[in-house]
């Protein structure tokens, strides 16, 4: 993979991977001389003192611990190391990784910022821990099985912790959450003996059902409408260069047509040298090169070829 561009203007380690397609050992020790990076990893130690009440804010941490491992930072780097001891700190009864939320009354929340999980921030707080290599396989194979078992009949649920009483999300206790959905196939798609699963299965043609019913559903207000089609990075929410990204690390769902007719509108989207501009920004993140609607981004065109790559 490599495209047409002035990679002077780029970070070095985003050049890096431009040029190779991949993020090797070699790109993450340019990436710890990136002051962006420095700054988000400088962040982390203040896991314990930042709560989350909204999983669309894109400045919380646990969507900059996200990024960090998906651009090859592991618990080598003593600040990542650090921020999975926290992480390890808080753990429900039911072994599964805790972020500190805040709930207000006025949706049946305690109103007060306390350790709890909800299958919209654990799958990916586990994903972050087992990326990094601060958790095995094996050792979140107990939580992930909890995760799975919380599905209903189409795709995962609005489950949140039992101590957090009547709280629930903006739709019916039987409605499928299709954000709590993309985690865990996110989080699935790390256990290969998973990829071919009845559970994968599920999860994957919920999401497809709702692509062809996208002028009739939005489940709790997630649509796939015009702002869904927009790319924008890094992957934090319930948009077309997430899900695609997701499901298309299994290779059985490439050929389902909902994903060939996405990935065809990701493919329209580039530019005469195969560059994509973002559509769309989070303003927190407006200092990364990614952040600006004006030129293309190298990590939203390196996003976009690793899923059209795997679609051929």
């Amino acid at each position: 993979m490599s495209f047409s561009f002035e990679v002077e203007k780029l970070p070095s380690w985003m050049a890096l991977i431009a040029a190779e397609g991949v993020i090797s050992t070699k790109d993450t020790e340019e990436v710890l001389q990136d002051n962006g990076v420095n700054a988000l990893l400088d962040e982390l130690s203040g896991w314990e003192d930042t709560y989350l009440d909204s999983h669309k804010k894109s400045q919380h941490l646990l969507h900059k611990a996200t990024f960090l491992v998906d651009i090859g930072i592991t618990i080598d780097e003593p600040r990542m190391r650090s921020f999975i001891e926290l992480v390890h700190k808080h753990i429900s009864t039911e072994g599964i990784l805790e972020t500190r939320i805040k709930t207000y009354e006025r949706f049946g929340g305690s109103g007060q910022a306390e350790w709890h999980w909800m299958l919209c921030d654990a799958p990916l707080l586990t994903y972050i821990a087992i990326t990094s290599g601060g958790l095995t396989a094996d050792q979140a194979k107990p939580a992930v099985e909890y995760m799975i078992s919380l599905r209903g009949e189409e795709g995962w649920l609005c489950k949140v912790d039992p101590n957090m009483g009547k709280f629930r999300g903006p739709g019916g206790a039987k409605l499928i959450c299709p954000y709590a959905t993309l985690l865990m196939l996110k989080l699935l798609a790390l256990f290969p003996e998973y990829h071919h699963s009845e559970e994968v299965h599920h999860g994957i043609n919920a999401i497809l059902r709702l692509w062809d019913d996208r002028k009739a559903r939005k489940p709790f207000l997630f649509a796939m409408g015009t702002d869904f089609q927009k790319v924008k990075a890094p992957l934090i929410w319930y948009d077309i260069l997430h899900v695609l990204d997701v499901l298309t690390q299994f290779e059985w769902a490439r050929s389902e047509a909902q994903i060939v007719e996405m990935a065809e509108i990701l493919r329209r989207k580039q530019n005469e040298n195969g560059l994509f501009v973002p559509e769309s920004i989070y303003m927190p993140w407006k200092q990364w090169e990614f952040g600006q609607k004006k030129v293309p981004s190298m990590w939203v065109s390196y996003l976009a070829h690793r899923i059209l790559i795997r679609m051929r």
